[in-house]
Parts: C-alpha cells; structure tokens; sequence
C-alpha cells in the first residue's frame, strides 16, 4: 500500500477499511503519525474490554504517543452504533 509522505493538517476525517489481517491497524498508526492524528476505532470487537484475542488491538496504547479513541470501553454487549 503507498502512502502519500506529506498529509494536510487540516481537519480532515482519513477512514481506512479493509478486509480482517490487511493492516489497517499499522496503516492507520502510520497516517496518524504523519499527520499528527488521532485515531478512533470502529472495530466493535476492540471496543470490549474483554475481548483481545484475534481483533489486532493496540497494545499498550496508554504510553501511546498517538492518542486513540473508542477501545475498551464496553464490558458487555450494548446495542450502540459509531455514528
């Protein structure tokens, strides 16, 4: 996948999507760094704090110097959408 080298810094919303193992999560530190981003997930099995196994998870996001949005932050199934 190329990446352009240089990014606006502009408000802009970047939404990478894809097949499950294809990447998005390292594209997606890769973009944020080069823009100065943040990044909010919209993978609802890394939303549960209890499931990690298998859904590519960030480890150790807290000493993250990327901030990310939206991970572990439900302990039970809810009904709820990212709109």
């Amino acid at each position: 996948m190329a990446l352009p080298t240089q990014l606006s810094k502009a408000s802009h919303v970047i939404i990478i999507a894809g097949p499950t193992a294809s990447g998005k999560s390292d594209a997606a530190l890769m973009v944020a760094s080069l823009v100065d981003g943040e990044i909010v997930n919209a993978d609802m099995a890394q939303m549960y704090t209890r499931v990690s196994i298998g859904t590519a998870k960030p480890l150790n996001i807290s000493q993250s110097p990327i901030r990310h949005h939206l991970f572990d932050v439900c302990g039970e199934p809810l009904d709820f959408d990212v709109v």
